[in-house]
């Protein structure tokens, strides 16, 4: 990043955060906290940092495994409060940030299980709750990646392994671990 750009922090609240790059402290110094550059409540933690280039998609997701696309533009706030983009409600989070690379979409739970699916599949959207990414009632969202070419994979990694369930919702036909050709994509 350059003095110029704009630096986005999303936060576990749901919002995204706008700073201006010449606004962060010199490199001497002990530094300040981020939390007084915006007005980031005290419960909420940075999920994500990055700089703003302007025409990227990103897929956002929950803890309770809801999640959407949402395009880099619609995320750029200019208010000290941020910009609301996923909406969570206690005890749910927001919990990953991925950019969208690709047409396939990996979203790995607390429960070591794997689900893979089309990036198509997800829907796009300025704000709101997104829809269910969760393949059974215990899986809780950890981390989410999105990536091209999935389809040479293992069994696991084809088309063949996923199936919709219906409007808003996704399941997977296999309920094994996770793949060890899939283990390098896994985030955690």
């Amino acid at each position: 990043a350059e003095t110029t750009s704009k630096l986005l922090f999303f936060a576990t609240n749901g919002r995204f955060y706008t700073l201006d790059a010449a606004k962060l402290p010199g490199g001497r110094g002990h530094g300040e906290p981020v939390r007084l550059f915006f007005d980031l409540e005290q419960e909420a933690d940075i999920v994500a940092a990055l700089p703003f280039q302007g025409g990227r998609k990103f897929l956002v997701a929950s803890h309770e495994g809801r999640g959407f696309v949402v395009a880099e533009d619609e995320c750029l706030g200019t208010t000290r409060k941020g910009k609301q983009v996923l909406n969570v409600k206690a005890p749910d989070e927001a919990r990953a940030l991925a950019p969208v690379d690709g047409e396939q979409v990996a979203a790995i739970g607390e429960n070591r299980k794997m689900l893979v699916f089309p990036l198509e599949q997800v829907p796009e959207m300025a704000r709101g709750a997104g829809v269910r990414i969760r393949c059974c009632c215990c899986w809780q969202q950890r981390a989410a990646l999105a990536w091209r070419g999935a389809t040479s994979g293992c069994k696991a990694c084809r088309p063949s392994a996923y199936r919709p369930a219906g409007p808003g919702s996704i399941t997977c036909s296999r309920r094994s671990r996770l793949p060890r050709c899939c283990r390098p994509y896994c985030p955690v």
